[in-house]
Order: structure tokens, then C-alpha cells, then sequence
């Protein structure tokens, strides 16, 4: 197995005391996306929960707008300058967009692409990892999280990723990829 460097996700709002760890590890032709989602340790916020995703039957199935509930996301930036977004949500719910340019989907903008695994880890509370097939001609990406919170019965959102535009979270933003080194993947 293949190990690229751990990162740590950092929220828009630096109000935010959940952190999220993210990794890819590569396999024979496929990507291992780990989230790990830890917990404030600070005891003042012991009365924020996660919201998740309902687990109704069928939520493992393609489906749009999973950025409006907690939910991973990762974006392959290719040599042409195309990308790709993908959602995974923690209850099995995914899908794969195609865009041509920034914020341009591509004429069929899902993207026909196998169903990705996701699953949780055993050794971590919050630890989910997602098996897709290994992204050819890859040289950026991102790895994102759109996090929602109860705290007391209020509702907050949290976008965490690598680095953020000061004006407004924007996980599209190119500038913002990491650069993908193959030679550990």
C-alpha cells in the first residue's frame, strides 16, 4: 500500500473546534480516501453533536445536493485542467460530477463513474474511508468536508478543506489544490 501524506482539513469558520484529518493510500488500481473526524476536547463543547445523514433504505444510491448535509467530498484537478468532484456521504449516499472549467459542469455533468465504498473505520469513532478507482492524469486535488453540527438544538455548517479563499468557502477554487505526487501514489 501506497501512503501519500496526511492533511488536516481547516474549518472556514476558525470558530469551529472539530478538526478533520484526511489521507490517500493507494491499492492495485483503486484510492483510499480516509476522514477522520475528531471531537473537541475542550469540555465547553461538550453539547455539540454531529447531524448525519438519515440511514433510510436506499441512501446508498447516486444522489444530488449531499453538500447539503454532513458529508466528504474530494476533487481531482487533470493534466487538461478539467476536474472532477465527488460526495460521499456517510451513509453510502454518493455521486461524481464532471466540470470542463471552474464551476462549468460538462454537458452530461454526472459523471459516469463505479459506485465508491464507504465505510467505516473499526478503530476510530469518526473514522470513514471511501475506495474509488485510482483517478488517472491526476496533478491537483482536494479533499473537503461539509460539517454540520448541533449545538443545543441550533443548526451550524462548517466547510473544512486544506486552505481556504478569505472572501467565502469555495472548495472549486483550483488555486487552492494541493499538488498530487505520484510517486507515492
Amino acid at each position: 500500500m501506497n501512503f501519500h501524506k496526511k492533511v488536516a482539513l481547516l474549518p472556514f469558520d476558525s470558530q469551529c473546534p472539530w478538526s478533520v484529518e484526511t489521507q490517500i493510500t493507494g491499492e492495485e488500481g483503486k484510492w483510499i480516501l480516509h476522514y477522520k473526524i475528531n471531537e473537541p476536547t475542550d469540555t465547553q463543547y461538550i453539547d455539540q453533536h454531529i447531524i448525519w445523514p438519515s440511514k433510510k433504505a436506499g441512501t446508498t444510491s447516486r444522489k444530488v445536493g449531499l453538500w447539503n448535509e454532513t458529508c466528504f467530498e474530494a476533487f481531482f484537478l487533470f493534466e487538461d485542467n478539467t476536474y472532477e468532484e465527488w460526495n460521499f456521504a456517510p451513509n453510502g449516499g454518493w455521486n461524481c460530477f464532471d466540470f470542463i472549467a471552474y464551476r462549468s459542469p460538462a454537458v452530461q455533468k454526472e459523471k459516469d463513474c463505479s459506485a465508491p465504498l464507504i465505510n467505516r473505520v473499526t478503530e476510530g469513532r469518526y473514522h470513514y474511508k471511501v475506495t474509488i478507482p485510482k483517478r488517472e492524469n491526476v496533478k491537483a486535488y482536494q479533499l473537503t468536508m461539509v460539517l454540520k453540527i448541533d449545538i443545543n438544538g441550533k443548526e451550524q455548517t462548517h466547510f473544512m478543506a486544506f486552505q481556504h479563499d478569505p472572501e467565502k468557502p469555495d472548495f472549486h477554487n483550483q488555486k487552492l489544490f494541493l499538488p498530487l505526487d505520484k510517486t507515492t501514489l
